[in-house]
Order: structure tokens, then C-alpha cells, then sequence
């Protein structure tokens, strides 16, 4: 039985979607740019989503919830990616990461939505959310500072 209700399950099964979608946009995002460092900054994000993904998976299947595993065409992170696959297309460093910079916060503030709620807050997986969202939060700097510094270098 589960230790929240279903509205707050709902929650972490959108959370999970869009940790599913981002997945699919970071390994996009590394097939199609050239930039060395920016493919590493992006393989360490994708890991760490990989991860997040899947715990947030195993926490809903023990309480009973169906778990998509395929990404979605509606969710914030994919209309994100559409943006950002137009900037790798056209081979603009600085724009694929102002848009992975967008994504990582929009990601973020799911985060801070899910860790901030009272049911949440009481539950179980409290922990694996405040540690997966230290994980969103130093990624989304990462990104923040690559996005700086190539926008100075403009």
C-alpha cells in the first residue's frame, strides 16, 4: 500500500515521464553536436536522469502504479527538445544550451513542487526526492554556467 495519495502519485508518475522525456533529449542532443565539452556536460546529465528515472519507476511499481517507460509528446521537456533540436540542427552551441538550460529548469521546478508537498514531505520517498533534487539543481548550474560562458565568448 502506498504511503501517499493518488493525486501526489500522479505527481511522481509525471515527474518520472519527464525525467523519461529529458532522457531522450540529452541523447539527442550528444548524437547530433560536435563540441566535445558539451557532449560530456550532456553525457553526465543523461546518466544522472537514467538514474533518477528509474528509481522514480521502482517506487511507483512497489505502490501499485503503472509506469510508462516511453517518452511523451506532451510533456514541457519534449516541446523543449523540439526547440533545442532546431539549435543542434543548426550547429549553435550557445542556443542547444540556452534551451538545455530552459529544460533544466522547468525539470527543477517540478522538483521543487514535489519535495515542497506536505504528502511528500511524509513519505518515504521524501529522501530519494531531496537527493534527486540536489542532482537536478547542480546539473541545471552546470548548464547555467556552460550557457554563460559561451554566450561571453559570443
Amino acid at each position: 500500500m502506498s504511503d501517499l495519495n493518488n493525486a501526489t502519485l500522479s505527481k511522481i508518475k509525471s515527474l518520472h515521464q519527464i525525467n523519461v522525456d529529458s532522457i531522450e533529449g540529452w541523447k539527442l542532443a550528444i548524437e547530433e553536436i560536435e563540441h566535445t565539452e558539451l557532449q560530456t556536460l550532456f553525457r553526465g546529465i543523461l546518466q544522472n536522469r537514467e538514474q533518477q528515472a528509474a528509481e522514480l519507476a521502482s517506487y511507483l511499481e512497489s505502490h501499485g502504479a503503472e509506469v510508462d517507460h516511453d517518452t511523451s509528446f506532451l510533456s514541457t521537456v519534449h516541446r523543449w527538445w523540439l526547440d533545442a533540436k532546431e539549435s543542434i540542427a543548426s550547429k549553435d552551441n550557445t542556443a542547444v544550451v540556452e534551451e538545455a538550460d530552459r529544460g533544466e529548469e522547468s525539470i527543477l521546478k517540478k522538483y521543487d513542487d514535489l519535495v515542497n508537498d506536505e504528502a511528500v514531505r511524509a513519505s518515504s520517498l521524501h529522501p530519494v526526492l531531496q537527493r534527486q533534487h540536489a542532482q537536478v539543481d547542480a546539473d541545471h548550474n552546470r548548464v547555467h554556467a556552460m550557457k554563460e560562458r559561451l554566450q561571453a565568448a559570443r
